[in-house]
């Protein structure tokens, strides 16, 4: 299982972009952490920003490698590895965004991860009886919730440290 968290520009992946992909394999702990430049035409909401922290000149820096280019560096990356995804509301908004990527490239042909995921959302709604944020799970489970401002890599190393609590008890 690969835990995954992205930070993006917004909440819709139709009209805005990734910004930043992290990654943790359950059961390894090897890390994958990648960042991109926004699309052309992108929307860019403040709110994303706030709690991303990344400033516009870092999402349109031209130096930067596409989110086409960071999806292919991911699926080498998650190659022989488990392609079942986990992550807090991963169905309803990251594998949202792969799948997007994933339409945008050409040289992959098929959607190399499992359309199944594991998510933190429903098995802290198990667990507590409730529906809550990252940052509350964290706090229930006695983990250092992530910062206020956090790259996808610190949201990716959060999760992980609950589903290891979650999923061994």
């Amino acid at each position: 299982m690969i835990i995954i968290d992205l930070e993006t520009t917004g909440i819709d992946p139709q009209t805005t972009s990734i910004v930043s992909l992290g990654a943790v394999d359950y059961d390894t702990g090897d890390e994958f952490y990648e960042e991109c430049r926004i699309s052309v035409n992108s929307i860019v909401t403040d709110e994303a920003l706030k709690i991303n922290g990344f400033t516009m000149e870092q999402i349109t820096d031209p130096q930067k490698q596409s989110a086409v280019q960071l999806y292919r560096k991911f699926v080498k990356w998650a190659s022989g590895r488990s392609t079942m995804l986990a992550g807090h509301n991963i169905a309803g908004f990251d594998l949202q965004y792969l799948k997007e990527i994933h339409k945008k490239q050409r040289k992959i042909k098929e959607f190399p991860f499992h359309f199944r995921t594991v998510d933190l959302h429903s098995l802290g709604y198990q667990r507590f009886g409730g529906s809550y944020s990252m940052f509350k799970i964290c706090g229930m489970l006695g983990i250092e919730p992530e910062p206020k401002i956090h790259n996808a890599l610190t949201g990716a190393k959060k999760e992980y440290e609950c589903f290891k609590i979650l999923l061994n008890d």
